[in-house]
């Protein structure tokens, strides 16, 4: 079984795919992790934010239905289709 991202390992930036069931945000969509000052970690949805605390689990550190990516591929120009034609 695939373990869940850990909201202690988590930093600004980093990408994470999201699991099924979630209203605001598609099956396996990936997102990149925000942060707000005073409000914590986020991931864009269709209501605005999706602050990650709200997925924590009982252990007070896995975000249920988040799981991190590991190795995405860069966005920057030299990666992107058809920068270098």
């Amino acid at each position: 079984m695939r373990e869940w991202a850990k909201l202690s390992e988590l930093k600004l930036g980093d990408f994470v795919e999201i699991d099924c069931g979630f209203d605001c945000i598609g099956d396996t969509e990936t997102r990149r992790v925000g942060y707000i000052p005073g409000m914590g970690f986020f991931i864009d949805c269709s209501h605005g934010y999706h602050f990650l605390s709200g997925q924590l689990a009982n252990d007070g550190d896995s975000l249920i239905g988040i799981y991190k990516v590991q190795n995405f591929p860069s966005l920057e120009p030299a990666n992107l289709r058809g920068s270098d034609e």
